[in-house]
């Protein structure tokens, strides 16, 4: 078909367009929605949320402190355990997993500090243990025996209290070999 399309083209552009136009009608929530995304067994139907339906209310801060030799603890400092966004975020994020793996680990564990656990049941579970395995391959400038971590909670809704909270403190564990 010389100046025009052809019949694969023609049929391409059809399910591009279909897809679109599926993709713009179920972003939401709704029975016709979830109709649709019923039947979207291979999920090629992406879910932007421009606005978040629950937005976020808190922030999490990992914080970590040494204990030398001398038995003497350094002060608390915070870890950038997510890299800060780049200018081009909005097109390319992929710290974004990073970002919500953090954010998700820091909400298990600070739901599992209140549900009133005894320290050997919170020190067992995957959150408790993800964070200290992150605290304890950190590189140390001086030789460290011993370390904890912090994490603490700050929130910036206008109802909740101001300023971050302890969320949770650790035990004191032992490093190998004094790194």
């Amino acid at each position: 078909m010389p100046g025009g399309l052809s019949p694969i083209e023609w049929m391409l552009g059809v399910a591009l367009g279909v897809w679109l136009l599926l993709t713009i009608a179920t972003q939401g929530t709704g029975k016709v929605i979830r109709w649709i995304r019923q039947w979207d067994v291979l999920d090629v139907l992406p879910m932007w949320w421009f606005f978040a339906p629950v937005p976020g209310r808190h922030d999490f801060h990992l914080l970590v402190r040494d204990r030398h030799s001398s038995a003497s603890f350094t002060m608390w400092r915070e870890l950038d355990v997510v890299p800060p966004r780049k200018w081009w975020g909005f097109l390319w994020n992929p710290e974004r997993r990073q970002r919500k793996a953090f954010f998700d680990l820091a909400s298990e564990l600070t739901q599992i500090s209140t549900m009133g656990l005894s320290n050997q049941h919170v020190e067992i579970t995957e959150a408790y243990l993800t964070f200290l395995n992150i605290v304890c391959s950190l590189p140390r400038v001086h030789p460290a025996n011993e370390t904890q971590f912090l994490l603490m909670v700050s929130s910036f809704s206008g109802v909740e209290k101001p300023g971050p909270e302890k969320a949770i403190v650790s035990s004191i564990h032992a490093l190998e070999d004094g790194l």
